[in-house]
């Protein structure tokens, strides 16, 4: 992924430097092509935007419900039986998201399994160059460690439940079994262990299995520490427990004595107002007769405050050498220790390997070539190698930042694999060139954008990948034109050389030059309190009109030149991670009219273009506010849609108003008691909704009264963030936070039958480009009954004093879509007009000509 120069991140860079409090990232976007894009801090990171808005009002998410909501679904939402059409991949590939684990097949390496933060397990028979998901309709998507039976590779072991701490996911659902090589998986247990940090097999008893329960991270739990299996995990005993916030970050077992096994234990715990990632109780422990009894090592560090994470790995040649790359309770890197005498015995040995990352705690692996003792991997912010075993290290050309896996296979070490933030890197020559995977469709999307004017033409904003971009629609030719998480961006709907983007807590940019090149969009704009995810949108009739929410509603009329404030504070105030606006809407009927929502719970109109605003809460639930939705026709009508759980009597998370928010009337219908993300009104008939929900993407055609899952083929159970409809050719993006993009296309209103058969409809679409300059297209279709009736049809073009231009069509034509091209050189900018008549069907629509 290369970077285009972009002057915005110069000043981002230092100035988030300088309000940095906590760790997020940004890339400098200026890293010249093949260079590694640097990161720094961020004043609130990505998991309290996660957790925060489906805890609130409580400080965490309550227990279970997640996967209640997801069983609800199996069995109560019908898929929409009128609406037969498959959702597809949209991509990208090449731009893949956060890998958690990595496992080779015992005796071909060419078999992989890779465990994703938000995407499932995926397999791969080549080594990496394509892979196949084996996850899909489970419970989760988030992936902790993966284990293959050495002695019968047809069973593997995954543990659910990402283990790094500092990205948004739901908790794990406990341990998984496939005995089918990943074709089917069954529970077998550990339901309440909230992450993995790792699953080994003893090799000498495959019925053998220890599992490292990491634990939750915001609450005190006794399901955690080391759980084992003597039956192949039908049963599991918790065989070393230290106390309700110390969970096992690693565990490793003696390939030539597995009886002995060594455990990291972690004394971890994030709070609103407290983070702990580390502490007295952090310590590596041993067990000498299969974890039957544990002891501290008390030739390593323990009772000791500052110690925090700690990554474990065992030579299987010589297993008297044993790596452990540790880590400071802040954050930063303490060095890698190492034994040669199997454990009775450790040295700090280099302090300098990983000390690049200050947020170690979410970015820590360590694994020695199990032929090689002396060829050592220690990952931080980078990943570096040892070939001297341990004395020295040396980076190695990772593409991407933050590693959290390394696996060699073990029938051939000089197969290795690297996961990161950026997926999957590989090398078949033990390390001195590596390859890039770019075939795994798992980035994690905050929210996206179609181009009107070129429907292949999307962008979206990714979780550790920036903002990142298709022209053609194609899987695998994405880039990255806007560094750090991306979030809203947006193109012009009447010049699409005009693109906006954003980084986290309202760095927005603006490109007059397609994207190529990006400005700083933030003059003006108070950025005193900001949401990880800014909102900000376009007006929907001059396109150079734009608002932002901070924690103020603000308005630039020169297209993100400059700002200026249009609202007061309008939050409850500024505690921890709230006191911020989380969406806006404009009115297309009446630009005057502002709704927008924030993250405590506040719902907010203005009918004046912002000189007065109402707040209009009475009859929601207080529940962070994800989006607001105004009715194309009527700006009285308004959508509010709302994440978190059940707090009030009604658990719904979507209400309607047809008065400017006097009052909201729940329209949940059979909806399950999940969040809900983004509303899109179908605006050829207004009746029908499309919803992004934490689940999957869901519709109603009659305001909510029931509710049905959209289309076929949607792959798992995954949170959508946002959805991007494109009215000329009904395409629907869902932006999924863990499996990339997938769209859909929506059948026109009238090609939908009484039986769910497709039928030939009539339907005028919307001109595409619009504004145009000065050629735009025109499609529509003709009804089936055209056949027993032929009907001459027409399509005119008039001015706006109703004189007629032109004719673009006079003839008799059969069913079917049309599409004809209008050019407009010879006429003036203005409105006009075209109608489409067909038997006893007329339809007209207005478009602009822009020259």
């Amino acid at each position: 992924m290369q970077k285009n120069n972009s002057s915005i991140f110069l000043t981002i860079f230092f100035t988030t430097i300088l309000i940095s409090i906590t760790a997020g990232i940004i890339y400098n976007s200026n890293t010249a092509p093949g260079q590694r894009k640097e990161k720094v801090k961020s004043f609130v990171p990505a998991d309290d935007w996660f957790e925060k808005q489906r805890a609130f009002p409580f400080e965490e998410i309550p227990d279970g419900e997640y996967i209640k909501s997801i069983e609800y679904v199996k069995q109560n939402i019908p898929s929409d039986k009128n609406i037969n059409a498959a959702w597809t991949l949209a991509g990208p590939i090449n731009i893949e998201g956060r890998i958690s684990t990595i496992a080779i097949h015992p005796t071909n390496p060419q078999i992989v399994y890779t465990g994703c933060a938000n995407g499932g397990i995926w397999k791969s028979t080549n080594f990496c160059q394509s892979w196949v998901s084996v996850f899909d309709n489970q419970n989760t998507s988030s992936i902790g460690a993966l284990a293959i039976d050495p002695g019968n590779p047809q069973v593997i072991y995954c543990g659910t439940g990402e283990s790094n701490s500092l990205r948004s996911y739901y908790p794990g659902t406990g341990m998984y079994k496939s005995t089918d090589a990943g074709a089917t998986w069954q529970l077998i247990g550990l339901a309440n262990t909230f992450s993995i940090g790792n699953v080994v097999v003893n090799p000498t008893n495959t019925q053998e299995i220890y599992a490292a329960a990491v634990g939750s991270l915001r609450r005190k739990t006794t399901d955690r520490g080391i759980y084992k299996s003597t039956n192949g995990g039908l049963n599991w005993t918790q065989s070393l427990y230290v106390a309700d916030s110390v969970g096992a970050i690693d565990v490793i077992l003696d390939p030539s004595n597995p009886s002995k096994v060594f455990a990291a234990m972690w004394e971890r715990l994030r709070r609103e107002d407290y983070v702990k990632y580390g502490g007295p109780k952090s310590a590596l422990y041993l067990s000498t007769n299969s974890g039957q009894n544990w002891t501290i090592v008390t030739g390593f560090p323990y009772n000791d405050a500052t110690l925090g994470r700690v990554s474990l790995d065992i030579c299987t040649a010589n297993p008297n050498i044993i790596y452990a790359l540790t880590a400071n309770t802040n954050g930063s890197s303490r060095g890698i220790y190492k034994t040669t005498n199997g454990g009775t015995n450790w040295t700090l040995f280099n302090t300098s390997v990983a000390n690049s990352s200050n947020y170690a705690w979410f970015n820590r692996i360590c694994k020695v070539n199990p032929n090689d003792a002396n060829l050592v991997y220690g990952g931080g912010l980078y990943m570096e190698r040892s070939i001297n075993g341990g004395t020295s290290f040396s980076s190695i050309g990772a593409e991407h930042v933050d590693q959290h896996a390394v696996a060699f296979a073990p029938s051939n070490p000089n197969y290795v694999i690297i996961g990161n933030d950026g997926g999957i890197e590989y090398s078949t020559n033990g390390g001195s060139a590596w390859q890039y995977s770019h075939t795994l469709p798992v980035t994690q999307f905050y929210a996206g954008d179609i181009n009107f004017t070129t429907p292949n033409d999307i962008l979206g904003g990714a979780q550790d990948n920036g903002t990142v971009r298709t022209t053609t629609g194609a899987l695998n030719n994405w880039t990255d034109i806007y560094g750090g998480d991306g979030f809203y961006c947006l193109i012009d709907y009447s010049n699409p050389s005009r693109v906006y983007a954003s980084s986290q807590n309202g760095y927005l940019g603006y490109s007059v030059n397609g994207g190529a090149l990006f400005n700083s969009g933030t003059n003006g704009l108070d950025l005193t309190y900001s949401n990880w995810s800014t909102p900000y949108v376009m007006d929907k009739n001059t396109p150079l009109t734009l608002y932002c929410g901070t924690y103020k509603i603000h308005k630039t009329t020169n297209a993100m030149q400059s700002w200026t404030a249009i609202s007061p504070d309008l939050a409850n105030g500024h505690v921890v991670n709230l006191g911020t606006i989380t969406t806006v809407d404009v009115s297309k009927s009446n630009p005057n009219v502002i709704y927008c929502g924030t993250d405590d719970a506040n719902v907010w109109v203005t009918q004046n273009g912002g000189t007065n605003w109402t707040k209009i809460n009475s009859g929601l639930p207080y529940r962070w506010v994800t989006r607001v939705t105004i009715h194309p026709d009527s700006a009285n009508v308004c959508y509010v849609s709302l994440s978190g759980y059940k707090v009030d009597s009604t658990g719904s998370h979507i209400f309607r108003t047809t008065n400017y928010g006097a009052l909201w009337t729940s329209i949940k219908g059979n909806l399950p008691d999940a969040p809900v993300n983004d509303i899109i009104i179908d605006p050829d008939r207004t009746s029908t909704l499309y919803i992004g929900t934490d689940i999957s993407v869901m519709t109603t055609t009659n305001l909510g009264a029931n509710w049905t899952t959209l289309g076929t083929g949607f792959p798992t159970y995954v949170p959508v963030h946002d959805l991007t409809y494109h009215r000329p050719t009904g395409k629907l993006i869902a932006w999924t936070h863990g499996r990339s993009a997938l769209s859909i296309i929506i059948p026109s209103p009238s090609s939908i039958g009484n039986n769910g058969e497709a039928i030939i409809g009539y339907r005028l679409y919307q001109n595409y480009p619009n504004p145009f300059n000065p050629v735009t297209k025109i499609k529509y279709d003709l009804k089936k009954e055209f056949r027993s009736q032929e009907s001459e049809v027409k399509l005119s073009i008039f001015d706006i004093l109703g004189k007629k231009i032109k004719d673009l069509v006079s003839e008799k034509l059969q069913p079917g879509t049309y599409e004809v091209t209008f050019d407009g050189s010879n006429l003036p900018s203005g409105v006009y007009f075209y109608k489409l008549s067909a038997g006893n069907y007329t339809e007209t629509e207005k478009m602009l000509l822009l020259k």
